[in-house]
């Protein structure tokens, strides 16, 4: 690993320009991350307002550049889902672009590269169409707002000028990319300066330093380049890390992150949909022998077990978007792990969904673990040690319903830094001062601990009432809780298999307290039903 300074250097495909005689209208690819393979013109209308002919629509077919074929492995169809390219000469004319072999449905237009604008729908005039008068001379039109290769190397260094940031890099892509990786913990400047010592290598002493006595926690995304709300979403969980607030200062005293933003810097760059450059689509190459594996797949491998060689990963998360209009995990089968590891990626779920506007339980997808992917290598190595989970954004709309709320960069980001992250507290049972977790009661009147993966919990075990018993009590004690009003919540385990049961898996506000002395703090909650599971305990300050 080294700790380097990046350029936004990037990949440019070959000039792509179509004119046609008339408006002089012309389609450009001739930049960082665009993605077209034709423009056609194939047809003119006049659009008629009271009775008088005052619009011409220029109707063309677009073709989004199909990925190289995949050298290893032929069966697999090159994908096309990413265009993005430069319209010019457009200032005042309508155009109609039919995307022959992708979907527009949540595509967007900008006219400065910088800010861009969903199709409304009067603009999405069927299910592959756009149709838009546009009012400038220039036009980006892409599949959705891109987070570039140069985007990431901007935020990247501005993400670096925070104490607690180290930049370092895995290795280079296939074609001579960097692949930056970011390390997040409290005083990881003071702690690169101490066990650094002014090389360039990222020694086994100052990940000693930086690991002590801390959750670990990787993250990897952008594997699949056209999947840019990935992007948007993992860049708000770093803005939350590496915050200045009480949470995010208490969150990097607990963990050190260590998080790739761009696993495929080649295919983002070149404007691939699903594969680097060279065609392989680097998700599913994590079984190939070593003449197969791609550069960034081994990049990738080597970093992991350097780490791993010495140091416990808590927690792998594999950010990625999906075309079907919501978020999902997907879940990988007890049958294909274990029920214990089948319970942890639950819980993980379920306290990410928990109070989530744009992700609901049900939404969850499920499938066997894989030895091809990222999550079946680990699997395989440290079974319920180290749980990874593929986690999917949309680009669309969210809760497959095109009436509510859509996909945007700004809701994106917010689920990373207030959905996400809390998660990933939550998960690894880190406390803060004003949002303070206790994963099981401290003591239990009428009540015995059943130890079982069947339900999601905390820790494995979940409380149920003794026979004969009237009357129920979980205390939870509180070694050094702050001074303040407090929401009280606690958990409600479900069945891991029962995603529609009502009300469970999710934490439920229970009750509201305010403590007015600094210290130990004893929380009494008694069963209003027999029935009940208590389980861990939320208290976050008002």
């Amino acid at each position: 690993m080294k700790k380097l300074l990046f350029s936004s250097a990037c990949i440019l495909i070959c000039l792509f320009t179509v004119t046609n005689g008339f408006a002089q209208i012309t389609f450009s690819a001739y930049f960082e991350n665009a993605s077209l393979q034709k423009a056609e013109l194939v047809g003119m209308d006049n659009i008629t307002s009271n009775g008088q002919s005052d619009v011409t629509v220029y109707k063309y077919e677009i073709e989004a550049k199909v990925d190289p074929v995949n050298p290893v492995d032929t069966s697999l169809a090159p994908s096309s889902r990413w265009f993005h390219f430069l319209i010019k000469n457009c200032n005042g004319q309508t155009i109609d672009l039919k995307f022959t072999n992708s979907d527009p449905t949540g595509a967007v237009y900008s006219y400065d590269g910088v800010n861009y604008i969903r199709f409304n729908e009067e603009e999405r005039v069927g299910r592959f169409n756009v149709q838009k008068q546009f009012e400038n001379d220039s036009v980006y039109v892409a599949y959705y707002v891109p987070y570039t290769y140069s985007k990431l190397m901007k935020r990247v260094h501005e993400w670096n000028r925070n104490d607690c940031v180290v930049l370092s890099s895995i290795g280079q892509s296939t074609r001579g990319l960097e692949m930056p990786l970011l390390i997040i913990t409290d005083g990881m400047k003071d702690i690169s300066s101490k066990y650094n010592a002014g090389s360039n290598e990222i020694t086994e002493q100052l990940l000693k330093k930086a690991c002590k006595g801390k959750k670990i926690v990787y993250i990897h995304g952008r594997i699949h380049p056209s999947e840019s709300p990935a992007s948007w979403n993992l860049d708000g969980i770093i803005d939350g890390i590496t915050a200045d607030s009480r949470m995010a200062k208490e969150l990097r005293e607990k963990a050190v992150f260590f998080i790739l933003p761009f696993t495929n810097p080649d295919g983002v760059a070149g404007g691939c949909s699903r594969s680097n450059m060279e065609g392989i689509n680097l998700e599913i190459n994590w079984a190939r022998g070593n003449d197969q594996t791609a550069v960034e797949v081994k990049n990738m491998k080597r970093f992991l077990n350097s780490l791993l060689s010495k140091h416990r990963i808590d927690l792998v998360l594999n950010m990625h978007s999906q075309i079907d209009n919501s978020a999902t995990f997907w879940v990988h089968s007890a049958e294909s792990t274990s029920d214990e590891y089948f319970r942890k990626l639950m819980l993980i779920c379920s306290t990410t969904t928990s109070g989530n506007p744009y992700f609901n339980n049900d939404e969850l997808s499920y499938s066997s673990c894989a030895e091809r992917y990222m999550e079946g290598w680990f699997w395989n190595q440290f079974k319920e040690r180290t749980p990874a989970i593929t986690f999917e954004t949309p680009y669309g709309y969210y809760h497959h319903d095109s009436t509510g709320v859509w996909v945007t960069t700004d809701n994106l980001r917010k689920m990373g830094m207030e959905n996400n992250l809390v998660s990933i507290m939550d998960y690894l049972q880190i406390s803060t001062s004003d949002r303070v977790l206790l994963p099981a009661p401290s003591s239990r009147k009428g009540l015995k601990a059943i130890r079982t993966n069947r339900y999601v919990t905390f820790n494995g075990k979940v409380m149920a009432t003794k026979d004969n018993t009237n009357k129920a009590e979980a205390s939870y004690k509180i070694k050094n809780l702050k001074p303040g009003s407090y929401n009280v919540y606690m958990w409600v385990p479900g069945k891991v298999t029962d995603k529609d049961e009502a009300g469970t898996n999710r934490w439920r506000l229970v009750d509201s307290i305010t403590s007015t002395t600094n210290g130990k703090f004893v929380y009494k909650y008694e069963l209003k039903d027999m029935s009940e599971n208590p389980d861990a305990l939320l208290l976050i300050r008002k």
